[in-house]
């Protein structure tokens, strides 16, 4: 089962042809259970050679309703989670998303909240809500919204939401013109030493009301305000403040602040000339700052404004911008974990052979050799590997092995090489036997014969017919090896890792091949008539 990552959610997709399980409950609280409720699963599933591979626990939830689906689809609040990790890539997510439905608080979209770290990248991130999708509550005509983000790997803020940028010039007929850029973050969230949020308000609301016939106020209102601020740690001086700051740890962000009012009066069915609609007045006024601070501080930012009344018979505007303190250009701080160089191969290393199972004194004759790999030979797969300076590196690989089956001969104490038929177990062993025994036991057994058992093998062990050469009537006995007789059993698995087109041997990082030889000497037991 494979996790996919999607922005601040993660999914949980079963890959097929793999073994798994899952578990379902319903949880409820007593004694009332639309206090809160919820459906939740586990799940998991499991690689060809045994080992847990994914583990995911989520499920659905609501509050203000109870365990019926009805009661639920109007239920006060809802959302899912989920929480996901995968063992072969080290990779951990949690993800939850909250939807609230009962006015006048509402959510335009769900909140979310999600932790994902990758122990094969070396990126993490926590984050609630993100600057492009902020987390958005509504209340009557106000609307707020937020995000909070920290970690190595989150989005940097560009300024000013596109909401506030359009509230602020409805407000004071221009864009707010402030350079406030990434309000500090930018490249230093690489480092993951610090924190970025951001928090906003917006209302907006218009009415009107009869006066006379035919005759109505109208007016709107607005206002808006929104800040993001970074706390980040820089490493360096600035001015006479060596390091800037406190300790290294300095805030950098921006304000924004707009409102505006405007009335009027709309006559409609009257003469010609007393038709249409008549301002009173139209007054709008913004402003913004961005900042650095403490230690040096840095203050810079504008005020403007307009103001219009009776028809325009009084029409005025004023901008004025100021700065003042010092700005300073700091590095980032390095984080205080020192990286370490992982070794992808090395890691490999305790998967190539788990065992060779062979019995080394008086092992049966119709029993196979059986090896386990951690690795399944010639598939190839791929790893990533953080180096000392923070960079990933992707490393491909797979395991190629060789075998070396020897027999001591009957009448001498030398020893000859056979060769060993292969087959794998509904256990994921690869096992051994070898079609000599039968042409050792029964002398001039058809050659047809001995293939056709040796490829017939299932389960550890070779068919061959015994009895008298040439005789019709013979039984049927499995047997692997030749009885009484010394065997020496080799094998050796070594990664492979591709370089451009070419297959060659994986190193550690001191160079040394990864490979495994395991030796296994076994004497067979007495055939038993």
């Amino acid at each position: 089962m494979n996790p996919v990552v999607n922005g601040t959610n993660i999914t949980f997709q079963p890959r097929k042809s793999s073994f798994g399980f899952r578990a379902n409950a319903t949880l409820a609280t007593t004694p009332e259970d639309d206090v809160f409720n919820t459906d939740v699963g586990l799940m998991g599933s499991f690689s060809t050679t045994g080992g847990l591979t994914n583990i995911t626990f989520n499920g659905n939830f609501w509050g203000g309703a109870g365990l019926t689906s009805t009661s639920r689809q109007n239920a006060m609040l809802n959302g899912t989670m989920n929480a996901t990790y995968n063992f072969p890539n080290k990779h951990f997510n949690f993800s939850t998303r909250v939807s609230l439905t009962r006015p006048p608080i509402t959510t335009p979209s769900p909140i979310n909240l999600a932790l994902d770290i990758n122990g094969r990248t070396n990126k993490w991130y926590f984050k609630m809500g993100e600057p492009s999708n902020m987390n958005t509550i509504k209340v009557f005509n106000a609307t707020t919204y937020q995000y909070l983000m920290t970690g190595n790997d989150i989005p940097i803020p560009t300024g000013f939401t596109t909401a506030f940028r359009d509230g602020y010039r409805n407000s004071t007929g221009n864009f707010p013109n402030a350079n406030v850029g990434s309000g500090g973050v930018g490249n230093h969230t690489a480092t993951g030493t610090g924190y970025a949020m951001g928090i906003g308000f917006g209302f907006n609301a218009s009415d009107s009301f009869g006066l006379l016939s035919g005759v109505s106020l109208q007016y709107e209102l607005s206002a808006g305000a929104e800040l993001h601020l970074a706390l980040m740690k820089y490493s360096g001086s600035c001015s006479v403040y060596n390091p800037v700051g406190i300790n290294g740890w300095r805030s950098t962000g921006y304000l924004g602040f707009h409102g505006r009012a405007a009335a009027g009066i709309n006559v409609s069915g009257w003469t010609d000339i007393f038709n249409g609609y008549y301002k009173i007045a139209d007054i709008g006024a913004g402003g913004w700052v961005a900042g650095e601070f403490p230690n040096p501080y840095y203050l810079a930012g504008n005020i403007s404004g307009r103001i219009s009344m009776f028809g325009d018979r009084i029409n005025t505007s004023f901008n004025r911008s100021f700065a003042a303190g010092t700005r300073c250009t700091v590095a980032a701080a390095s984080p205080d974990a020192v990286l370490t160089q992982e070794d992808a191969a090395a890691d490999q290393a305790g998967d190539l052979i788990k065992y060779v199972k062979v019995t080394s004194g008086n092992h049966p004759i119709d029993w196979p050799i059986a090896v386990r790999f951690g690795l399944v030979p010639d598939q190839v797969f791929s790893v990533t590997e953080v180096q000392a300076n923070g960079i990933t590196k992707n490393r491909t690989f797979k395991l190629v092995y060789t075998t070396k089956l020897e027999v001591k001969d009957a009448d001498s104490f030398n020893m000859s090489e056979v060769t060993p038929v292969q087959r794998i177990n509904n256990m994921g062993e690869y096992t051994f036997i070898t079609v000599a025994a039968a042409s050792q036991m029964v002398g001039n057994v058809n050659a047809n014969q001995v293939n056709t058992g040796a490829n017939n093998f299932s389960g550890g062990v070779t068919q061959y017919p015994t009895g008298s050469s040439g005789s019709t009537t013979q039984t049927s006995t499995n047997y692997a090896f030749i009885p009484n007789r010394l065997y020496l059993f080799r094998i050796n698995a070594i990664l492979k890792e591709r370089v451009g087109y070419n297959w060659i041997d994986a190193r550690r990082s001191n160079g040394t091949v990864v490979s495994t030889t395991i030796t296994r000497s076994f004497t067979t037991s007495q055939l038993t008539q």
